[in-house]
C-alpha cells in the first residue's frame, strides 16, 4: 500500500480509516449477496426502487463521513456506491448459473473460431509465399563489383560492347516487325474468311450458316485455349509479365521461347475467333520475349556482356517498345509506353536502343505491307477537313466525356477482377469456358443483328469518296439477311459494327463518319455489347489483349456523345474529335496511361490540333478511374500473386500498430545466414540445402562474436563454384622468375604442383594475396573468367526455366565427395564488395526508396559499427505492401 504525504500520525489514521472502510464495504457486499442467493435462488431482484433509495441514503452518509475525515484529494476512500458501480456483480446473481456457463462456452467457441481463421489465413499466406518463391525470382540490377570484375574490366574494350548492344537492338527490331506482319496478315485472312465466306456467302440456308459460323468461331477459340495448356503463362495479354520483369522480378517461363511461340499462334486464333480482344498486348509480350531470347542466344566468351540483369532489362524494354510500336505504327509512342507503363527503371541509353528497335520494327512492317514512304498504321485516318477543327466551348463536353470514359474504364476493370474469381481453374474447365464464351458471344452478335439491326441500301455512287459519309465503307459492310430481292445492294448496320473488320471499324469510328452514317440507337447497341463482351472475354484462358476493343468502345462512346452534344448545342460538331477523345480516355481509364497514350493517338492520326483536349481528358479520366479501381495491369499483378513493388511505400506500411515509425531493424530477416571469406565446401553445401535464401552476406570476425559486413554472395555464384570445383586445393599459384613483363608472365606455361616454381595456394593465406598475383598466369585468368561468365549467365542458360530445382536435388546432383566437402573456397574474389546497406534506424520509407530506385535484390542491415544484423529482400517489402 502506497503511503500518503502529511504528518506521521494523521497519515497513519487516514490509512487505517481507508482500510477499515474498504473491509467494511467488502464484508457488507458479501453478506448482502449471500442473503440474496438464499432468498431468491439467483433470480433478478424485484425491489429495484427500494434498493436505489437505500443506495442513495448510504451514499449521503458516506459523503458526510468523507467530509469529516477529510482525506487527501489525490486518494479518496472508496464508498459503497462507488465500489458497486466500479465492480459489477457476478452474472450468476442476475442471470443464473446455467446462463453464465453457456456464455462462457460461447466465448470459448468464438475464440476457437478466431484461432482457426487466423491459422487458415496464415496457411494461405504461406502458400502464396511458397508459390512466389517457386514461380518468381528477384533480379539484381546493381552492377557486380568484385575483385575479379575490377581487374577484368580493365581489359574490356568499350567499343566492342557498344557495337554488340546496337547490333542486338537492330536485329530485335527487324524480327519483331516481321513477326507482327505475319500475325496481322494471318489474323486478317482468318477473320475475313470466317465472316464473308462462312456467314455471308456460303451456299447453305441461313440457320446452317449461323450454326457453322458459331462452330468455327468456337473452334478457333478452342485451339487457342488448348495451346495455353502447353505453356499457361501465354494466356492473356502478357503485359503484366513484362511489367514484372522490368520491375525486378522474373518469371522465367513467362519470357521463354516456348511461351513466345504459343503466344504467337494462340493470338492468331483468339483474335480471329470474334472475341472482344486484340493483338496489341500480346505483341508487347512477344517483343519482350524476342529480346530476351535473342540475348540468351549469345554464346562463347562474350555471352556475359549482354547477360547481366541490368543489360538484360534494357533489351527486354527495347523489345516491348518495338512490339507496341509495330501494333500501332507508332515508334515514339512505343518507346514512351515502355518507359511509362512497362519499365520501372529507365536510362538515356535505354531510350536510344528502344527507339532504334521501334523504328526498325515499324519500317519492316511498312515495307512488307508495301507502304514505304506512305502513311501507315492502325490509326492512320482519312479525316475530312471539317473534322479537324474544334471550338473553345467544346472543352466542357470533352471533359465530361473524359470523366465518363474513365469511370466506365475503371468499372470494366473492376468487373473483370470480380468475374476472375469465379473462373474455372482446371485445364478442361479453362478450355471449355473459353470455347463456350466465344460461342455465346458470336450467337449474341447474330441475334442482335437480326433483332435490332436494319438494312441500309447504298448505290455505286456511295463508294465515291465524296459520298462516303452517307454509308459504311465497303470493307466493313455485312449483309446479314440483307442484299436479297429488292434490297440487293444493302447491308445490316448493326452487323457491320459487330462483325465487320476490326481495324477498319476502328478507323471508321475514329474518322467521325459514324456520326453521320449511323443512328444513335445502333451506336448505343454496339457500345453496350462491346462493354459486356470485353468483361467476359478479358480473362479467358487464351492469348488476347484489350487495346483494340477498348479503343473501339471509347470511339463509339465519343460518337454518341457528339450526337447528343449537337442536339444540345444545336450546332455542327466534329465527330472525329469526340471519338479520339473518347478512345484515349477509355485507354486511360483501363490502363492508366497518360503521355504515351496521347502520343500514340497523335502520332497515328497526325492531328496535333487535338493535343489540348486529349491531354485534359486523359488526365481527368486517370483521376476519376483511380477512385474506383486500380489499373488493369495492377489488378492482374495482384491476381497472379506477382511481388510487384510500387514506386512509393504505402502510407500505412511505414508505421506500426502503435503509430510508431517502422525501421529497417523492424522488418529485416534476422539473424542473417553468413559466410566467411574462406569457407569450407561442406558448410556451403549444408547451408544451401537447409535454406532457401538467394543472398548470403560475407563477414569478417572482429572479436566478441561480432561479424563485420565485407561483401555479399549469391546462391547462383556459390552453386557455380561448387559445380566447377573451384576449390583452393585445386588452384595452382604460378610464380614468376625475375622481372618479366606482364605479357610474358600471362603466357608462362603451367607448372606441376611439385615444381620448385609453383605451389598450391595455402588456405590460411590465399585470400590475403593480391588479386594480381592470383590472376597472373594465363591459365589462372582463363579459369576465373570462365567462372565469372558462368556466374553471370547462370539463370540465362539451361536452368533459366528451372529455378525451383536449385534446392536439395540440384545440389545433390553436383555429386560432391566426402574429400571434396573438406576443401575450401575463396569467396572474397567473387563477392560483391561493399554491398549497399542501411543502418537499423533507417526508416522504412527511405529503405523502400533505396531498394526500389536502385533495383536491389538484397539490402543488408547493419549497426553503427557495420556489424551485420539482418537482410531485407523483396518479400519483406511486399508483405508490408499487402
Amino acid at each position: 500500500m502506497a503511503s500518503f504525504s502529511g504528518g506521521g500520525g494523521g497519515g497513519a489514521r487516514r490509512r487505517v480509516s481507508f482500510e477499515s472502510d474498504l473491509e467494511r464495504l467488502l464484508l457488507r457486499e458479501e453478506e448482502e449477496e449471500e442473503e440474496e442467493r438464499e432468498r431468491k435462488g439467483g433470480a433478478i431482484l424485484p425491489e429495484e426502487e427500494e434498493e436505489e433509495e437505500e443506495e442513495e441514503e448510504e451514499e449521503e452518509e458516506e459523503e458526510e463521513e468523507r467530509e469529516t475525515t477529510a482525506p487527501l484529494p489525490s486518494s479518496p476512500p472508496l464508498i459503497k456506491g462507488q465500489y458497486r458501480r466500479l465492480i459489477p456483480r457476478k452474472a450468476s446473481l442476475f442471470l443464473g448459473v446455467s446462463h453464465a456457463v453457456q456464455r462462457r462456452e460461447e466465448e470459448q467457441e468464438e475464440e476457437e473460431q478466431e484461432e482457426e481463421e487466423e491459422e487458415e489465413e496464415e496457411r494461405r499466406r504461406r502458400g502464396q509465399q511458397q508459390q512466389r518463391r517457386e514461380m518468381w525470382e528477384s533480379l539484381d540490377y546493381a552492377k557486380i563489383d568484385s575483385k575479379w570484375s575490377r581487374l577484368n574490366f580493365k581489359q574490356t574494350k568499350t567499343g566492342v560492347l557498344t557495337l554488340e548492344r546496337w547490333s542486338n537492338s537492330t536485329f530485335i527490331g527487324i524480327i519483331v516487325g516481321s513477326v507482327a506482319f505475319a500475325m496481322m496478315r494471318l489474323i486478317d485472312i482468318l477473320y475475313t474468311w470466317r465472316v464473308d465466306t462462312v456467314l455471308t456467302n456460303a451456299a447453305f440456308s441461313f440457320v446452317v450458316r449461323v450454326v457453322f459460323f458459331c462452330f468455327v468461331s468456337a473452334l478457333f477459340s478452342f485451339t487457342s485455349a488448348s495451346l495455353t495448356l502447353i505453356e499457361p503463362t501465354a494466356a492473356g495479354a502478357g503485359v503484366s509479365y513484362v511489367v514484372a520483369e522490368l520491375n525486378g522480378v522474373s518469371s522465367p517461363k513467362a519470357i521463354s521461347l516456348k511461351s513466345g511461340i504459343v503466344k504467337m499462334i494462340g493470338t492468331i486464333f483468339s483474335v480471329s475467333s470474334g472475341l472482344a480482344v486484340g493483338p496489341e498486348g500480346p505483341l508487347v509480350h512477344i517483343g519482350a520475349i524476342i529480346g530476351s531470347d535473342f540475348a540468351r542466344g549469345a554464346s562463347g566468351r562474350h555471352q556475359w556482356r549482354v547477360m547481366g540483369d541490368s543489360d538484360f532489362r534494357d533489351i527486354v524494354s527495347a523489345g516491348a517498345a518495338a512490339g507496341l510500336a509495330s501494333a500501332f505504327g507508332s515508334p515514339i509512342g512505343g518507346v514512351l509506353f515502355s518507359s511509362e507503363e512497362a519499365s520501372s527503371f529507365w536510362s538515356h541509353d535505354t531510350t536510344k536502343r528502344a527507339l532504334l528497335c521501334s523504328t526498325l520494327a515499324v519500317f519492316v512492317l511498312a515495307a512488307l505491307n508495301g507502304s514505304i514512304g506512305k502513311p501507315f498504321g492502325l490509326l492512320q485516318l482519312d479525316f475530312a477537313e471539317e473534322e479537324k477543327h474544334w471550338e473553345l466551348f467544346e472543352l466542357g463536353p470533352f471533359l465530361l466525356l473524359g470523366i465518363l470514359s474513365g469511370i466506365l474504364g475503371a468499372m470494366v476493370t473492376l468487373a473483370v477482377s470480380k468475374l476472375a474469381r469465379y473462373r474455372l481453374s482446371s485445364k478442361f474447365g479453362r478450355v471449355s469456358e473459353a470455347t463456350a464464351v466465344t460461342f455465346m458471344i458470336c450467337l449474341t452478335q447474330i441475334l442482335l443483328s437480326i433483332l435490332l439491326g436494319r438494312c441500309v441500301q447504298y448505290d455505286d455512287e456511295d463508294d465515291d469518296p465524296a459520298n462516303t459519309r452517307k454509308t459504311f465503307p465497303r470493307s466493313i459492310r455485312v449483309a446479314m439477311r440483307c442484299g436479297v430481292g429488292n434490297q440487293e445492294k444493302s447491308y445490316n448496320d448493326l452487323a457491320s459494327l459487330l462483325l465487320g473488320s476490326r481495324d477498319d471499324n476502328l478507323k471508321y469510328l475514329l474518322s467521325g463518319r459514324a456520326k453521320d452514317a449511323t443512328s444513335i440507337l445502333i451506336l448505343s447497341y454496339s457500345f453496350l455489347f462491346q462493354l459486356f463482351a470485353i468483361v467476359f472475354s478479358a480473362e479467358c484462358a487464351l492469348p488476347a489483349g484489350l487495346f483494340l476493343p477498348t479503343l473501339t468502345w471509347g470511339a463509339m462512346l465519343g460518337n454518341i456523345f457528339s450526337k447528343v452534344s449537337e442536339i444540345l448545342f444545336k450546332t455542327k460538331l466534329s465527330g472525329g474529335a469526340y471519338a479520339l477523345v473518347g478512345a484515349a480516355a477509355a485507354l486511360a481509364g483501363v490502363f492508366r496511361g497518360s503521355i504515351s497514350l496521347v502520343v500514340i493517338i497523335l502520332e497515328g492520326t497526325g492531328q496535333l490540333n487535338f493535343l489540348l483536349p486529349l491531354l485534359l481528358c486523359v488526365f481527368v479520366a486517370n483521376k476519376f478511374a483511380s477512385f474506383i479501381s486500380p489499373s488493369f495491369y495492377e489488378s492482374q499483378l495482384e491476381r497472379r500473386n506477382i511481388p510487384y513493388l510500387h514506386v512509393e511505400a504505402p502510407k500505412g506500411a511505414c508505421v506500426s500498430e502503435t503509430e510508431e515509425t517502422l525501421t529497417a531493424g523492424d522488418i529485416c530477416a534476422a539473424p542473417a545466414v553468413t559466410f566467411q571469406e574462406i569457407e569450407s565446401v561442406g558448410n556451403i553445401e549444408e547451408i544451401l540445402k537447409t535454406t532457401t535464401h538467394n543472398g548470403f552476406p560475407i563477414v569478417k570476425n572482429v572479436g566478441y562474436g561480432e561479424k563485420r559486413l565485407i561483401g555479399l554472395m549469391l546462391r547462383s555464384q556459390l552453386l557455380t563454384l561448387l559445380s566447377r570445383r573451384a576449390f583452393i586445393e585445386n588452384i595452382i599459384f604460378y610464380e614468376q622468375e625475375g622481372d618479366q613483363d606482364q605479357e610474358s608472365a600471362m603466357s608462362s606455361s603451367p607448372l606441376r604442383p611439385g615444381s620448385s616454381k609453383s605451389h598450391l595456394l595455402d588456405v590460411s593465406t590465399s585470400s590475403e594475396l593480391p588479386s594480381e598475383l592470383r590472376f597472373r598466369s594465363l591459365q589462372q585468368r582463363e579459369a576465373f573468367e570462365n567462372l565469372e561468365i558462368a556466374m553471370r549467365t547462370f539463370h540465362q542458360r539451361k536452368l533459366f526455366t528451372e529455378r525451383f530445382a536449385l534446392g536439395v536435388k540440384y545440389i545433390e546432383s553436383i555429386g560432391l565427395s566426402e574429400n571434396e566437402k573438406k576443401s575450401h573456397v575463396i569467396l572474397s574474389d567473387f563477392m560483391m564488395l561493399s554491398p549497399i546497406s542501411v543502418t537499423e534506424q533507417k526508416s522504412v520509407e527511405r529503405v523502400w526508396e533505396i531498394f526500389r530506385q536502385l533495383g536491389l535484390r538484397h539490402l543488408c542491415v547493419v549497426d553503427s559499427k557495420n556489424i551485420i544484423k539482418g537482410i531485407i529482400t523483396r518479400e519483406d517489402l511486399y508483405k508490408l505492401q499487402h
